[in-house]
């Protein structure tokens, strides 16, 4: 699946299947693929509606993450895991409430 969006007057098409995570950076996204960053002017929660919600989950409030991507989950501290992608040594946040929905999505 492709997703499309308007970046500095282009329109990209990104393969949906090639976005490790996508972050939230004041008001732009940082939309993380295999090969480059793309900062695109957007909200977390639009982006967010239009992925496919079998391959993607929203894992803080500020990260949503391609499940398929994803190597390990180690605690950071009471309240927060770290995310370690495939591939990648980008750092990705999860919230406790996140990791319980993804935990039983996976059951």
């Amino acid at each position: 699946m492709f997703i499309k969006i308007k970046c500095s007057g282009n329109i990209i098409l990104i393969n949906t299947d090639d976005i490790y995570y996508i972050t939230k950076d004041i008001q732009y996204l940082i939309i993380r693929t295999r090969d480059k960053k793309i900062r695109y002017r957007g909200n977390l929660y639009n982006f967010f509606s239009q992925l496919p919600n079998t391959h993607f989950i929203r894992c803080h409030k500020s990260f949503i993450v391609n499940i398929n991507e994803i190597k390990e989950i180690t605690s950071f501290n009471n309240t927060s895991f770290n995310v370690i992608l495939k591939d990648i040594d980008d750092n990705v946040v999860m919230s406790q409430r996140a990791l319980k929905e993804f935990t039983q999505s996976i059951s």
